[in-house]
């Protein structure tokens, strides 16, 4: 377990977790680790969605927002494949946390656990998240993904980006890893020990140990939790398994979690690719990799948002807000003349949301008029 200490990260000897009925670890090389923010107060805590390798959005994103000493910038990990420039991302977030004049935290999700997991040479995903039985679908789910070889899982998952983004300049390293899809795409059902000879070869160990070693699994303050995948409702945090907090899936239905506290999380791109905030949890991946996806930023004390478009943009888009369970935006969190645009668009194209309020309009509404304009 991880706690601020006089400003500084200072680390305690790590626990396991107390709720055995959920899960137990066979293998140690990571152990759930939790980060208490309580009493310190910040002006910002900006929490940054998934990068997937996307290491120019990240620079511009942290242009845009400009962080001070002021500020915690919160990463929700996933940091790695799917985008060219995982190797950037992890250069920039490793200088982060090297910057006395930053503070900085950073999450652990299931893509850079994968690779993890491959480097030490696990046959089976089971071994690194053993669980008991449990009816529910997270689970399911979990027992369905565990019967893989972490490499296996991990270069579904879009490894090759990862590697490639090291091998630039690197002789005979692109001609391997078509050797490797090739004979994958033929059937080749164990890629462990070659996955793992290119991993070891060419991603630096200072990588290595700050997404073992500095990363945490989850982060939690006085108001807020935040995790990369999400939570069981019923738990304290540091009775979370780490297959929920690292796969669960952000969804509309979610329930409350039992501390009361708004869960930030990353890992669900949700379909229309904007921020969604149900009020007591907000999903921040807004699929910064896809063609027409954004890196995305909130602060979560305010609402307030950033987002770097695909062609590294800085756009404010609103976050779908949720009353009841009925979607809508407010036009407000748009700037001021893009706004004004849509609110005259939609007086030509749409019922009001309420009536009497000006100030909401429809997901979908918004969504036609984006996309009228890309």
């Amino acid at each position: 377990m991880s706690v601020i200490s006089g400003g500084k990260m200072a680390r305690k000897p790590t626990q396991h977790n107390a709720f055995a009925d959920f899960f137990t670890r066979a293998t140690p090389f990571i152990v759930f680790k939790k980060m208490e923010l309580k009493g310190k107060k910040y002006k910002r805590i900006l929490g940054i969605g998934d990068v997937h390798g996307c290491s120019r959005h990240l620079e511009k994103l942290l242009a845009a927002v400009q962080p001070t000493g002021d500020d915690l910038i919160i990463t929700l990990s996933d940091y790695i494949d799917r985008g060219p420039g995982s190797k950037g991302v992890l250069d920039t977030l490793v200088r982060l946390h090297h910057d006395p004049g930053i503070n900085i935290v950073s999450l652990r999700g299931n893509h850079d656990a994968l690779m993890l997991m491959c480097l030490e040479g696990l046959a089976k995903a089971s071994e690194y998240w053993p669980a008991v039985k449990s009816n529910d679908k997270i689970f399911e789910r979990w027992c369905r993904l565990a019967s893989h070889s972490p490499a296996n899982l991990w270069w579904d998952n879009q490894a090759k980006a990862t590697i490639f983004s090291y091998a630039k300049g690197k002789e005979g390293i692109e001609g391997r890893l078509q050797d490797l899809s090739e004979q994958y795409g033929k059937g080749l059902r164990d890629i462990s020990e070659v996955v793992r000879s290119l991993t070891t070869e060419l991603i630096p160990q200072e990588h290595i140990d700050f997404l073992r070693d500095t990363c945490v699994d989850a982060v939690e303050t006085d108001r807020f939790i935040f995790v990369h995948g999400g939570l069981y409702p019923d738990p304290p945090l540091a009775g979370q398994p780490l297959f929920a907090l690292h796969w669960n899936r952000f969804d509309r239905r979610w329930p409350p979690h039992v501390s009361g506290k708004k869960v930030v999380c990353g890992h669900t791109p949700q379909p229309d690719l904007l921020v969604h905030d149900l009020g007591h949890a907000v999903c921040l991946d807004t699929g910064a990799y896809m063609a027409k996806g954004f890196l995305s930023c909130m602060d979560v004390l305010t609402g307030q948002t950033w987002q770097i478009d695909d062609d590294l943009q800085m756009i404010q888009h609103p976050v779908v807000h949720y009353d009841n369970g009925v979607p809508y935006v407010r036009i407000s969190e748009l700037p001021k003349e893009e706004g004004e645009r849509f609110r005259a668009w939609l007086m030509g194209h749409s019922a009001p949301f309420v009536e009497g309020e000006g100030d909401c309009a429809w997901p979908t509404d918004f969504n036609a008029w984006r996309c009228r304009r890309i």
